[in-house]
Protein backbone atom coordinates (compact mmCIF):
# COMPACT_ATOMS: atom_id res chain seq x y z
CA UNK A 1 0.00 0.00 0.00
CA UNK A 2 1.25 3.29 -1.00
CA UNK A 3 1.53 6.33 1.74
CA UNK A 4 -0.71 8.97 1.25
CA UNK A 5 0.26 12.81 2.04
CA UNK A 6 -2.48 15.59 1.69
CA UNK A 7 -1.26 18.71 0.28
CA UNK A 8 -4.21 21.30 1.13
CA UNK A 9 -4.45 25.27 0.45
CA UNK A 10 -6.47 27.80 3.05
CA UNK A 11 -6.60 31.13 3.08
CA UNK A 12 -4.38 33.70 4.96
CA UNK A 13 -1.67 36.12 5.45
CA UNK A 14 1.62 35.39 2.55
CA UNK A 15 3.21 32.82 4.42
CA UNK A 16 3.66 29.17 2.79
CA UNK A 17 3.98 26.70 5.65
CA UNK A 18 4.76 23.28 6.17
CA UNK A 19 3.39 20.83 8.57
CA UNK A 20 3.08 17.20 8.34
CA UNK A 21 2.48 13.82 7.77
CA UNK A 22 0.84 10.63 6.28
CA UNK A 23 -1.58 7.59 6.22
CA UNK A 24 -1.58 4.12 5.39
CA UNK A 25 0.63 1.21 6.33
CA UNK A 26 4.22 2.39 8.02
CA UNK A 27 7.37 0.70 8.38
CA UNK A 28 9.82 1.10 10.94
CA UNK A 29 10.05 4.67 10.89
CA UNK A 30 13.77 3.77 10.15
CA UNK A 31 13.06 2.16 7.02
CA UNK A 32 10.50 4.45 6.13
CA UNK A 33 9.21 5.10 3.12
CA UNK A 34 9.45 1.55 1.64
CA UNK A 35 7.45 2.29 -1.29
CA UNK A 36 6.39 5.22 -3.22
CA UNK A 37 4.58 8.00 -1.23
CA UNK A 38 1.26 9.64 -2.96
CA UNK A 39 1.00 13.22 -2.86
CA UNK A 40 -2.38 14.31 -3.02
CA UNK A 41 -3.12 18.18 -4.49
CA UNK A 42 -6.69 18.66 -4.45
CA UNK A 43 -6.45 21.12 -7.18
CA UNK A 44 -5.55 20.86 -11.03
CA UNK A 45 -2.16 20.50 -12.53
CA UNK A 46 -0.80 23.33 -13.18
CA UNK A 47 -2.73 25.55 -10.48
CA UNK A 48 -1.26 27.52 -7.74
CA UNK A 49 -0.69 24.49 -5.51
CA UNK A 50 0.90 22.27 -8.06
CA UNK A 51 3.18 24.93 -9.02
CA UNK A 52 5.05 24.44 -5.08
CA UNK A 53 3.79 21.23 -4.42
CA UNK A 54 5.97 19.67 -7.65
CA UNK A 55 9.40 20.97 -7.21
CA UNK A 56 9.17 20.18 -3.60
CA UNK A 57 7.74 16.51 -4.48
CA UNK A 58 11.07 16.14 -6.81
CA UNK A 59 13.51 17.26 -3.91
CA UNK A 60 12.04 15.13 -1.06
CA UNK A 61 11.89 11.69 -3.36
CA UNK A 62 15.87 12.33 -3.55
CA UNK A 63 16.18 13.01 0.22
CA UNK A 64 13.81 10.16 0.96
CA UNK A 65 15.17 7.64 -1.38
CA UNK A 66 11.50 6.83 -2.75
CA UNK A 67 9.43 8.44 -5.16
CA UNK A 68 7.06 11.13 -4.07
CA UNK A 69 4.21 10.62 -6.91
CA UNK A 70 1.67 14.13 -7.50
CA UNK A 71 -1.90 13.21 -7.51
CA UNK A 72 -4.28 15.67 -8.80
CA UNK A 73 -7.80 16.15 -8.04
CA UNK A 74 -10.53 18.74 -8.08
CA UNK A 75 -11.97 20.81 -11.14
CA UNK A 76 -10.17 23.52 -12.79
CA UNK A 77 -10.74 27.11 -11.70
CA UNK A 78 -12.42 29.48 -14.45
CA UNK A 79 -11.75 32.92 -12.58
CA UNK A 80 -8.22 33.12 -13.63
CA UNK A 81 -8.80 31.85 -17.24
CA UNK A 82 -11.73 33.80 -17.99
CA UNK A 83 -9.72 36.97 -16.67
CA UNK A 84 -7.03 36.85 -19.43
CA UNK A 85 -9.58 35.86 -22.00
CA UNK A 86 -11.69 39.31 -21.02
CA UNK A 87 -14.31 37.85 -19.72
CA UNK A 88 -13.98 38.39 -16.14
CA UNK A 89 -13.10 42.06 -15.07
CA UNK A 90 -11.11 41.26 -11.75
CA UNK A 91 -10.48 38.38 -9.25
CA UNK A 92 -8.05 37.88 -6.29
CA UNK A 93 -5.89 35.36 -6.88
CA UNK A 94 -2.22 34.09 -5.49
CA UNK A 95 0.69 34.20 -7.07
CA UNK A 96 1.33 30.52 -7.31
CA UNK A 97 -1.07 30.35 -10.06
CA UNK A 98 -0.80 33.88 -11.50
CA UNK A 99 2.65 34.94 -10.89
CA UNK A 100 3.94 33.37 -14.10
CA UNK A 101 1.03 35.51 -16.01
CA UNK A 102 1.54 38.61 -14.23
CA UNK A 103 5.27 38.22 -15.78
CA UNK A 104 4.52 37.83 -19.36
CA UNK A 105 1.61 40.45 -19.41
CA UNK A 106 -1.37 38.59 -19.77
CA UNK A 107 -2.95 39.87 -16.61
CA UNK A 108 -2.20 43.21 -14.96
CA UNK A 109 -1.82 43.13 -10.59
CA UNK A 110 -3.23 46.13 -8.62
CA UNK A 111 -2.64 45.20 -5.45
CA UNK A 112 -0.71 43.09 -3.54
CA UNK A 113 -3.16 42.24 -0.29
CA UNK A 114 -1.23 43.13 2.61
CA UNK A 115 0.86 45.77 4.44
CA UNK A 116 4.05 45.32 2.54
CA UNK A 117 4.50 45.35 -1.37
CA UNK A 118 5.95 41.24 -2.76
CA UNK A 119 9.62 41.15 -3.89
CA UNK A 120 8.31 38.94 -6.75
CA UNK A 121 6.09 42.16 -7.79
CA UNK A 122 7.95 44.94 -6.46
CA UNK A 123 6.04 47.60 -8.48
CA UNK A 124 2.94 46.84 -7.33
CA UNK A 125 1.32 48.97 -4.27
CA UNK A 126 0.54 47.14 -1.15
CA UNK A 127 -3.53 46.98 0.41
CA UNK A 128 -2.10 49.68 3.36
CA UNK A 129 -0.29 52.06 0.55
CA UNK A 130 -3.69 52.22 -0.58
CA UNK A 131 -5.58 52.91 2.46
CA UNK A 132 -6.62 49.80 3.52
CA UNK A 133 -3.92 48.92 6.69
CA UNK A 134 -6.12 46.53 7.70
CA UNK A 135 -6.85 44.35 4.80
CA UNK A 136 -4.11 41.49 4.75
CA UNK A 137 -5.39 38.05 2.77
CA UNK A 138 -3.06 35.42 1.30
CA UNK A 139 -1.98 32.11 0.36
CA UNK A 140 -0.57 29.50 2.44
CA UNK A 141 0.18 25.53 1.97
CA UNK A 142 0.52 22.83 4.27
CA UNK A 143 1.60 19.49 4.51
CA UNK A 144 -1.28 17.25 6.55
CA UNK A 145 -1.17 13.59 7.49
CA UNK A 146 -4.35 12.27 9.75
CA UNK A 147 -3.84 11.50 13.76
CA UNK A 148 -1.97 8.53 14.36
CA UNK A 149 0.85 8.69 12.06
CA UNK A 150 3.40 7.40 14.29
CA UNK A 151 5.74 10.10 15.45
CA UNK A 152 9.09 8.86 14.73
CA UNK A 153 8.08 9.35 11.02
CA UNK A 154 6.40 12.37 11.73
CA UNK A 155 9.80 13.64 12.65
CA UNK A 156 11.94 12.08 9.91
CA UNK A 157 9.67 13.87 7.52
CA UNK A 158 9.87 17.08 8.82
CA UNK A 159 13.17 17.29 9.61
CA UNK A 160 13.70 16.52 5.81
CA UNK A 161 11.09 19.44 5.15
CA UNK A 162 13.03 21.87 6.95
CA UNK A 163 15.95 21.53 4.60
CA UNK A 164 13.91 22.54 1.78
CA UNK A 165 14.71 26.20 2.10
CA UNK A 166 18.04 25.60 1.59
CA UNK A 167 17.61 24.01 -1.45
CA UNK A 168 18.48 25.95 -5.04
CA UNK A 169 15.90 24.79 -7.16
CA UNK A 170 12.81 25.40 -3.82
CA UNK A 171 14.68 29.04 -3.11
CA UNK A 172 13.99 30.12 -6.78
CA UNK A 173 10.23 28.60 -7.15
CA UNK A 174 9.37 30.50 -3.87
CA UNK A 175 11.12 33.38 -4.95
CA UNK A 176 9.39 33.99 -8.17
CA UNK A 177 5.87 32.92 -6.83
CA UNK A 178 6.71 36.05 -3.95
CA UNK A 179 6.37 33.10 -1.54
CA UNK A 180 8.06 33.11 2.28
CA UNK A 181 9.17 29.40 4.02
CA UNK A 182 8.99 30.14 7.67
CA UNK A 183 9.97 27.15 9.84
CA UNK A 184 6.07 26.22 11.64
CA UNK A 185 5.23 23.19 12.61
CA UNK A 186 3.79 21.12 15.50
CA UNK A 187 2.08 22.78 18.14
CA UNK A 188 3.19 26.32 16.80
CA UNK A 189 1.68 25.01 13.28
CA UNK A 190 -1.72 23.77 15.38
CA UNK A 191 -2.30 27.05 17.44
CA UNK A 192 -1.66 28.91 14.01
CA UNK A 193 -4.57 27.38 12.04
CA UNK A 194 -6.91 27.47 14.77
CA UNK A 195 -6.54 30.80 14.70
CA UNK A 196 -7.44 31.00 10.93
CA UNK A 197 -10.55 28.71 11.60
CA UNK A 198 -11.38 31.74 13.78
CA UNK A 199 -10.55 34.69 11.59
CA UNK A 200 -12.42 33.46 8.68
CA UNK A 201 -15.14 31.97 10.08
CA UNK A 202 -15.96 35.44 11.44
CA UNK A 203 -15.87 36.80 8.00
CA UNK A 204 -18.26 34.13 6.30
CA UNK A 205 -21.03 34.93 9.42
CA UNK A 206 -20.52 38.29 9.05
CA UNK A 207 -21.12 38.28 5.00
CA UNK A 208 -23.65 35.69 5.23
CA UNK A 209 -22.27 33.64 2.73
CA UNK A 210 -24.40 30.08 2.49
CA UNK A 211 -23.19 26.99 0.91
CA UNK A 212 -25.68 26.03 -1.93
Amino acid sequence: MKTIIKLRILMQVGVCALALSTTGAFAQATDWPTKPVTLVVPFPAGGGTDAFARPMAAVLSKSLGKQIVIDNRGGAGPALQGLMAGDVDMMFDGLGSSAAHIKSGRIKPLMVAGAQRNPAIPNVPSAAELGFPDYTVSTWYAIWAPKGTPPAVQAKLIAEIKKLPKDDTIVKVWANNGAQFPDVTGAQFGTFVDSEIKRWADVVKASGAKLD
